[in-house]
């Protein structure tokens, strides 16, 4: 995905780190567990991976990105909110970002504690952020960017996913949270890798086009009609399959 300039994502931190690496390594920046809320935000263009560890402190790894040093990352806690921001300093330049599965190309990841978190806000202007599942209510805005929820399984968290512009993923062999999407103008994906036996799915708000399983409706219910998800996309694509 090419990013054009002005991708934007902050991470509100005291600590800024210059970047100035090779083209795969890693920075960590030795902050304990003494948070409940996390606040991220950010301008680009870059990708940026959102990562649980098993750690008790945040840290930094950079995946074959272009010219690092037009990136500055910071951190800071302040009454308890983690505040992280990525910025590129370099904005007029586009940037091709990659999350794998073979390469990851000009990604920044994240290594955040898989603790529980009352709050955990992302900010993304012209950056395409991924995230895993994390044990919390997550907002997540992007201006002209992307928002990819990918893991295992998403059953901690719960997600309102808004995208002016941009595409958003959310791809899963089990779901069971209730997630709501608002996109303005761009692809909508929902990706099952097993079939649900539980669930609410509206796609009801959702044109010009919907792909989805021959044998389900706009309005699909199985089970116990949960989890709830809700997908509000105006202009996009909007695709659900199970595979």
């Amino acid at each position: 995905m090419l990013l054009k300039k002005g991708l934007s994502l902050v991470l509100a931190v005291s600590l800024v780190i210059l970047i100035g690496l090779p083209c795969f390594s890693s920075i960590g920046a030795a902050e304990p567990v003494g948070f409940d809320e996390i606040e991220f935000s950010g301008q680009g263009p870059a990708g940026v991976e959102l990562v649980k560890t098993n750690a008790n402190k945040i840290t930094f790894e950079f995946l074959n990105v272009e010219h690092e040093e037009r990136y500055t990352v910071t951190q800071s806690v302040e009454n308890r909110k983690m505040q992280i921001v990525v910025t590129n300093t370099a904005p007029k330049y586009g940037v091709n970002v990659q999350f794998g599965p073979d390469e990851y190309r000009n990604v920044i990841r994240v290594h955040i504690p898989n603790e529980v978190y009352k709050q955990f806000n992302i900010t993304a202007n012209e950056m395409v952020i991924q995230i895993n599942d994390f044990n919390a209510p997550v907002q997540a805005t992007g201006e002209r960017g992307g928002i990819y929820l990918k893991d295992d399984s998403i059953v901690m968290g719960t997600y309102n996913i808004s995208v002016s512009s941009g595409p958003v993923s959310i791809e899963s062999a089990f779901i069971n949270t209730d997630i709501k999407v608002n996109v303005e103008n761009g692809p909508v994906t929902l990706h099952f890798h097993e079939q649900p036996k539980n669930l609410y799915l509206d796609t009801t708000s959702c044109g010009p086009i919907v792909k989805r399983p021959d044998t389900w409706a706009a309005e699909y219910k199985v089970g116990n009609e949960t989890p709830e998800i809700i997908i509000v996309n105006t202009k996009g694509l909007t695709t659900i399959k199970v595979e």
